[in-house]
């Protein structure tokens, strides 16, 4: 546990979150976190995205090209049957 102090931040109050925990959530800056107060306590946690929100967000702008693995092997294989 940490002690910290509260710091003003224009109208509002702040904390600095020390690199130790900051690094284990992977936290960095910008990154949105969901805050709820629970029995007396604040608890921040780093924001979960739903699968919806994340495919908001593509565009071709942000899509990566397909990546080639070479040729299939082995259980990658799949032969499809043509014959009707």
């Amino acid at each position: 546990m940490s002690r910290l102090r509260i710091r003003d931040i224009g109208n509002s109050l702040g904390i600095i979150i020390p690199k130790a925990y900051s690094d284990s959530l992977g936290l960095k800056s910008g990154r949105e976190v969901t805050i709820e107060m629970k029995e007396g306590a604040l608890i921040i946690k780093p924001h979960k995205y739903t699968l919806e929100q994340l495919v908001a967000q593509m565009s071709p702008e942000n899509e990566h090209p397909e990546i080639s693995t070479g040729e299939e092997m082995g259980a990658e294989i799949v032969e499809y049957n043509t014959r009707k």
